[in-house]
């Protein structure tokens, strides 16, 4: 269950059906051959240096014993997902995770270091999103404060609570990402999902991301809650996503 925190269009797909797909694309059962062509060219090189070039719809890189491969990745703060075809070598890997601390990149890369007995390490990769020191005195107050507050209305099943926090909370993007009837809908299913869970603890898990690990209090379930955040006044909500 997300609100603003969704994948590029939401779409939704298991690594068997991105396996599938891929399988079809290069079978030449979607696209043409010469279509395939020009999605495997490497024809804009991603930064200066950089050893990868975006292609139409896919990244071209080339290693020396990984030959030429094709891969993309995409994600959030909760979800991510990765496919790398080493064409070359007739492999394709697919893996997706729904953890926010476990990158799909980096399962792909142990998974390839693995089958190629290489030593890889990320270049750009997630750790470079968490963390680098400890969050001051204000981060700290602001987040408390925000996660006080959207727990507190979450659990009031008021409309009207619910209102006051998006309007007073919610940062400018979130507020205009859809009508107030739109937001009061999604916030009634986040107070459905989350009856009967308390908040068990609190993660800053990045410079503009909250994970809550909320237990029911009859069953003993871990609900986890992702918010995202900034950290102008007393914080500002970004966005919302829920995981069992």
């Amino acid at each position: 269950m997300f609100w603003n925190l969704v994948g590029n269009g939401g779409l939704i797909a298991t690594p068997a059906s991105l396996m599938a797909f891929r399988n079809k694309l290069i079978g030449g059962e979607i696209v043409s051959q010469e279509n395939i062509r020009l999605i495997h060219t490497a024809h804009i090189r991603e930064g200066e240096g950089a050893p990868s070039f975006y292609g139409y719809g896919m990244v071209v890189q080339g290693h020396p014993k990984l030959g030429t491969f094709y891969w993309h990745n995409g994600g959030n703060t909760v979800s991510s997902a990765n496919w790398t075809d080493y064409a070359d070598n007739g492999y394709l890997i697919v893996a997706a995770s729904r953890a926010p601390n476990l990158s799909a990149d980096h399962v792909v890369m142990k998974l390839t270091g693995a089958l190629f007995d290489l030593d890889l390490r990320m270049q750009n990769s997630d750790e470079g999103e968490k963390m680098t020191s400890p969050p001051d005195a204000k981060m700290i107050a602001n987040v408390k404060s925000l996660v006080n507050a959207f727990l507190t209305n979450i659990a009031s099943n008021s409309k009207e609570n619910w209102r006051t926090l998006i309007e007073t909370r919610g940062a400018p993007e979130f507020v205009s990402l859809a009508p107030m009837d739109g937001h009061l809908l999604m916030f009634e299913k986040f107070h459905e999902k989350l009856g009967g869970f308390v908040k068990k603890r609190i993660e800053i898990t990045g410079p503009d991301e909250i994970s809550i690990v909320m237990e029911h209090l009859e069953t003993g379930t871990l609900q986890l809650v992702v918010l995202g955040f900034n950290n102008i006044n007393n914080g500002q909500l970004t966005g919302v996503a829920i995981e069992d």
